[in-house]
């Protein structure tokens, strides 16, 4: 029997439906993007032997660069402000080794952020986050909607650049168990945590597997959110964050996640930006 989606939480409602409003937004003066609280060098996406090419993928997707100073990258945004980050977490068959990772667009690299857990599932798990404030100042109140788009433009750019690997994309995770699978604390700890950095609202998932992987038989988000990060692990509580908040309390494996088949017509793939 399927089961029906989880409904939009009443703060998402209310956001979106303020956003399709008339009244005008009240902007403020452009906001510079903070500092993320992943340092040091980072590590090559090009490792020899891995069946998931992460290189490729996230080069043709999400990479910016350098030339044009992180501004035009393959995947859309609204005002061009890219505020869609990913989180790797990397099981066997991957040029990285397993482990949790922050990736850098700017650089191509990827940051280390943890050991991967024993029964990580082979491939990687990409969640992709944003962080709210430069498009709250912005577009004001119509910002919501536009971070869906960006974070939907850019899991279909790295689900398409994957190809001709085996992806698929889940939509609807719920945001709790992103962030416990991602390590990500709770908003309200964040600061503490990582002074002068923005928290990050998970969104969207994309599993990027080996082929021959059993995908239908397991959810790969399992084995990473009962892994967690720092913090208590979250409560799955089957909806999405509010517009301006990342809800985050232990995700109970009765939590409601579709995942679906990379669907593309030939000829789709994205053009390799400049490098």
């Amino acid at each position: 029997m399927t089961q029906a989606p989880p409904a939009a939480s009443t703060p998402l409602r209310r956001a979106l439906a303020e956003a399709r409003s008339p009244r005008v937004p009240r902007t403020v003066p452009y906001v510079p993007e903070r500092a993320s609280p992943w340092g040091g060098p980072g590590l090559p996406l090009d490792g020899p032997g891995g069946a998931v090419d992460l290189d490729r993928a996230l080069r043709l997707s999400l990479a910016a660069p350098r030339e044009a100073g992180g501004r035009l990258r393959p995947a859309a945004s609204a005002g061009a402000l890219h505020p869609v980050r990913a989180h790797l977490l990397i099981g066997p068959g991957c040029s990285l080794p397993p482990g949790r990772y922050a990736y850098d667009p700017r650089t191509h690299r990827a940051h280390p952020r943890g050991p991967a857990p024993a029964d990580a599932p082979p491939g990687a798990v990409a969640v992709l986050t944003v962080v709210a404030s430069r498009t709250v100042a912005h577009y004001g109140h119509r910002a919501w909607p536009l971070l869906l788009l960006d974070a939907g433009h850019a899991a279909a750019a790295l689900a398409l650049a994957a190809a001709p690997g085996d992806v698929r994309v889940s939509l609807d995770a719920d945001g709790t168990e992103l962030a416990a699978a991602a390590g990500l604390p709770r908003a309200a700890e964040w600061e503490a945590r990582w002074p002068g950095t923005e928290p990050e609202l998970p969104l969207v998932a994309l599993w990027l597997s080996p082929g021959g992987t059993p995908a239908r038989e397991r959810d790969p988000l399992a084995a990473w959110s009962a892994h967690p990060g720092p913090g208590p692990p979250p409560r799955c509580r089957n909806r999405m964050p509010g517009p301006h908040r990342q809800v985050n309390s232990p995700p109970h494996r009765a939590c409601w996640t579709t995942w679906r088949e990379r669907v593309a017509p030939p000829g789709t793939l994205p053009t390799a930006p400049p490098r």
